[in-house]
């Protein structure tokens, strides 16, 4: 009786420190692109993830990489699309092959962007922390 007491006080506080930090039941998504035709629909994508109220979006996380990586900084209505993305929500992240195989002067660029050496990594690694996968 006194063992299932304390599981029960535990599991409280756990909720209860869950809840005050808004951690619980905010969903976490990832997208990766690495084909310039799949960019728009997942740039709208992310941009449609952090306006949608009903989510409870914490943080979605957009890996670029390859043929898209040139044609984000080529395109102006990519540009345009990328623009009206909530940086706070949406985190841009980079391949950095893909950064230097294009010569991409990142100087100018003023969205926030997270660079990485290899995007698959990151794509497993965020997967394996639960987030939820987007296929486009």
């Amino acid at each position: 009786m006194e063992r299932h007491l304390t599981v029960v006080v535990l599991a409280s506080i756990f909720m209860s420190i869950t809840l005050l930090y808004g951690k619980y039941g905010e969903a976490n998504y990832v997208l990766k692109v690495n084909n310039p035709e799949h960019l728009e629909e997942a740039l709208t994508t992310a941009d449609s993830l952090s306006d949608n109220k009903d989510l409870n979006l914490n943080q979605a996380e957009l890996i670029i990489c390859g043929e898209a990586v040139k044609h984000l900084f080529d395109d102006t209505d990519t540009m345009k699309l990328l623009e009206e993305i909530n940086s706070d929500q949406v985190q841009l992240t980079l391949c950095e092959g893909s950064i230097e195989k294009h010569n991409i002067n990142l100087d100018d660029f003023s969205f926030p962007i997270n660079i990485i050496p290899d995007s698959k990594k990151r794509y497993k690694t965020l997967q394996n922390v639960g987030y939820q996968e987007i296929e486009l």
